[in-house]
């Protein structure tokens, strides 16, 4: 713990800021920006050009050779409403100890239902709600990124890394989406081992 706490005074000091002094950070020709509306613009102009790269494009002769299956009700059951324990596993999943995002509820506090399912039951029926509506709240949309020094000039973008802070009630439907076609290929031995 000690060592934990030494770590943290090192890197943060009283105001939330950075040790060391680090404020500036470089534009594009390496000139030093120093006011605060300009070094937001240019993190967002480093990232905006990191993370919106084109995708490459499928070959669409692959996906004519590409065996169609058709639809089952089997297959059909992966756009259905997600029942509630398929909701309660998807937030069992979630990670503890991870930064929340906007709405500030960490995943711990989705997970405090013992004996009565009073949180679960409550994000089960906004869900339900979501899911037949198709209106994402932008909360669940939104991360915010924050940048994580790695090393070298600490006035360069490219020397630091963004993690993205996303609402934990948000990656509930997320994990249910992604868990779905796992779950059925599992389930209808479609993959191979």
């Amino acid at each position: 713990m000690r060592g934990l706490y030494q770590h943290l005074k090192r890197s943060v000091s009283l105001s939330g800021r950075q040790a060391g002094g680090q404020q500036f950070v470089a534009d594009e020709n390496g000139v030093l920006l120093r006011n605060r509306d300009d070094i937001l613009q240019r993190w967002a102009r480093f990232f905006s050009t990191l993370l919106n790269t084109k995708s490459p494009t499928l070959n669409p002769d692959i996906i004519e050779r590409m065996t169609q299956r058709p639809a089952t009700r089997d297959t059909q059951r992966l756009g259905d409403v997600p029942e509630l324990e398929e909701v309660a596993r998807a937030t069992k999943g979630l990670k503890n100890w991870k930064a929340p995002g906007n709405d500030s509820l960490p995943a711990e506090m989705l997970k405090i239902d013992d004996d009565e399912p009073f949180v679960q039951g409550h994000l089960y029926t906004i869900l339900v709600k979501v899911w037949n509506g198709g209106d994402i709240p932008r909360e669940w949309k939104d991360a915010t990124i924050k940048v994580l020094y790695k090393k070298g000039d600490r006035s360069k973008c490219i020397n630091y890394r963004g993690i993205s802070l996303q609402s934990h009630v948000g990656k509930v439907p997320i994990k249910i989406i992604t868990n779905r076609p796992s779950f059925f290929c599992e389930a209808n031995n479609i993959l191979p081992e």
